[in-house]
């Protein structure tokens, strides 16, 4: 409501908002407002802030199988990481997040090159996270197209980086290796890990379980939170019309007494005039009187003087 104009810290909250339900697995909610952030890109100076978000909206969509969505936005995070950033390294991360969007929808040969971009790239750059999740792909990938030497040297990496903190890539690597194993004879060994893939497996449920409703907890106080924002709004929406109200009973009461003031002054001024005409008609009906009395004091002079002059005759 407020925009950039008023409100500049307007695509950080947005972005805040959108993470906070990114991590709830709210994929759909997230994506309304990595939307929104996206449409006012132009408005928006911070090209790492804007990569990152093009990045996590193309996660929203590969969480939510919506491939082809995924790989269009990772190709606009990819894009801006280049050209605006200028970071060479960020954009072979992106490149395997395309990669692994293609192994999704199938398209293995497709995401091998990217894969091993990410590989090599990440070793390059440090990022060697994102070095150990593509060369488990890779690994992967090498195994299901019997290439037992490809799939074993790529595991090797992975073997000496991967971190045992991580479950779930662990989880990952114990399947793998036991596969591997087992299709080199070495049933022992696989049998081995077998066993801790499905020890990790079962804790990752238990983790899943209790994150699924720890996070179910925090919807239902978000929940809470957003209805007592919309009492509040309601609250506030109420009290404005009631002083909006008030505003305007006072302004009309304000018009009607200056309209009555007005009103008593025309008719006092009405009065007036009516008066003044009344006392000018008195003056000229006294004038005409007095003119009136002094024609007939003289003709009766005259006639007195007439009567006197022929009595003496």
């Amino acid at each position: 409501k407020l925009g950039f104009a008023k409100y500049p810290q307007l695509a950080s909250t947005l972005v805040t908002i959108g993470l906070i339900h990114y991590n709830f697995g709210d994929y759909e909610s997230a994506l309304k407002y990595f939307r929104e952030i996206i449409k006012v890109r132009d408005q928006w100076p911070s090209p790492w802030s804007l990569t990152n978000i093009l990045n996590t909206t193309g996660l929203c969509f590969q969480k939510l199988e919506q491939y082809d969505s995924a790989n269009y936005y990772f190709i606009l995070a990819r894009d801006v990481s280049l050209s605006e950033l200028r970071d060479t390294a960020y954009a072979t991360i992106i490149e395997g997040n395309r990669a692994m969007v293609y192994r999704q929808l199938g398209r293995t040969e497709e995401s091998i090159p990217l894969f091993e971009k990410d590989f090599y790239g990440s070793q390059r750059y440090g990022a060697i996270g994102s070095a150990v999740n593509a060369g488990m792909e890779l690994a992967s990938i090498y195994f299901e197209k019997n290439d037992l030497q490809k799939a074993q040297s790529f595991l090797d990496f992975v073997t000496q980086h991967i971190k045992h903190e991580d479950l779930r890539p662990m989880q990952t690597y114990y399947e793998l290796r036991y596969q591997i194993d087992r299709a080199q004879g070495d049933f022992a060994k696989a049998m081995l890990y077998l066993d801790s893939a499905r020890v990790l497996k079962d804790t990752l449920v238990k983790i899943h379980d209790k994150t699924v409703l720890t996070q179910a907890k925090q919807r239902i106080e978000v929940e809470q939170y957003m209805h007592e924002l919309s009492i509040l709004e309601g609250m506030r929406k109420r009290q404005i019309l009631i002083r909006d109200g008030m505003v305007i009973i006072t302004l009309l009461m304000g018009i009607s007494g200056i309209l009555w003031f007005h009103r008593r002054y025309i008719q006092r001024q009405k009065e007036l005039k009516i008066s003044e005409l009344n006392q000018r008609l008195a003056e000229e009906q006294l004038e005409n009187a007095r003119i009136e009395l002094n024609a007939f004091t003289k003709t009766l002079t005259e006639k007195n003087a007439l009567l006197e002059s022929v009595h003496e005759e």
